[in-house]
């Protein structure tokens, strides 16, 4: 029995004891302010809010900047202005203005349009024309044409400066058993620096030596252009063919057909003979009929004699 109270007793002073403590505790929360804590709500955002904001942001009509629009002075500012600045400023318009003008003019300007639309002039060497787009020179320069070669020269250069920048040409000089050979005996386009280095090339070339036109025609008919094509047409100026015994005019240019047939069947032959004698004439004659071209025979002058009588 005694046992039992003693257990009711402390049981009643431990409880009385943890009262105490949070009569302790509660009082000093009184103290301090704690008990006026509120916790703060959750800071996390719902997905909700998240996709609303998106949606305004695009819907939201787009900010423009402001266009930046130059004003135009006005003449009390524009006498005000320092010297120094309205020179400037009267520089750049000087310099704009001519330039702007040349881009005008260029624009406008016919010889400006695409070549391929560009007219294309007849060809003239010597009288013989030929209204053809890619052509081939093949003159003779042996030791017979020293007498006329400086004017054959001048009459070359005058038909190639004629040409048209949507046509081609190359040369060929034969004469002292070897061939002179502009561009590599490729047709090149008729520009102006083409033209320039033609003139230095023909400048260059002398008379001498024996005549060879045959070599000069086979290797005028495998000229080329850049896409492969041949010469439309070829003209052909010597003063004679220094032809042996056993090679006969028709045997000679029956030689020369053939092997325009093989590699430019379409090419006709202008021939010019210059000063020649008639035996040559017959053949030249007869290599332009064999190609459709035509025969320009550039007679010697006469000389009369005047004998004065005492």
């Amino acid at each position: 029995m005694a046992s039992k109270e003693k257990k009711v007793r402390l049981t009643i002073l431990t409880l009385a004891i943890s009262l105490c403590f949070h009569a302790v505790l509660l009082a000093a929360a009184t103290l301090f302010g704690i008990s006026d804590y509120q916790p703060s709500p959750t800071t996390e955002s719902k997905p909700s809010a998240k996709i609303q904001a998106v949606k305004n942001l695009i819907e939201s009509p787009k900010l423009l900047p402001i266009p930046k629009v130059r004003r135009q002075s006005t003449a009390t500012e524009t006498a005000n202005r320092p010297p120094a600045l309205a020179a400037e400023q009267a520089n750049a318009t000087a310099i704009t203005t001519p330039i702007n003008e040349s881009i005008k003019t260029l624009a406008s300007s016919p010889s400006y349009e695409p070549l391929e639309n560009t007219a294309m002039a007849a060809t003239e060497f010597f009288g013989a024309e030929a209204k053809k787009k890619k052509i081939c020179y093949v003159v003779d320069s042996s030791g017979s044409m020293q007498g006329i070669f400086l004017r054959v020269k001048q009459r070359l250069k005058s038909s190639i400066n004629n040409l048209m920048p949507n046509q081609y040409f190359s040369i060929i000089f034969f004469g002292n058993d070897q061939l002179y050979e502009f561009s590599s005996a490729k047709m090149t386009r008729a520009y102006p620096v083409s033209k320039a280095k033609a003139f230095n090339f023909i400048d260059s070339v002398n008379p001498g030596g024996k005549t060879n036109a045959p070599d000069a025609l086979k290797k005028a008919f495998s000229v080329k252009d850049s896409l492969g094509d041949s010469p439309e047409v070829i003209y052909l100026l010597t003063d004679g063919f220094d032809l042996t015994e056993t090679a006969g005019s028709y045997y000679f240019s029956q030689a020369i057909e053939k092997q325009r047939k093989t590699y430019c069947p379409k090419t006709i032959i202008n021939t010019i003979g210059f000063w020649t004698k008639p035996s040559d004439c017959v053949i030249l004659a007869d290599i332009a009929e064999n190609s459709q071209g035509s025969f320009t025979l550039i007679a010697k002058p006469k000389i009369e004699r005047y004998i004065e009588i005492e």
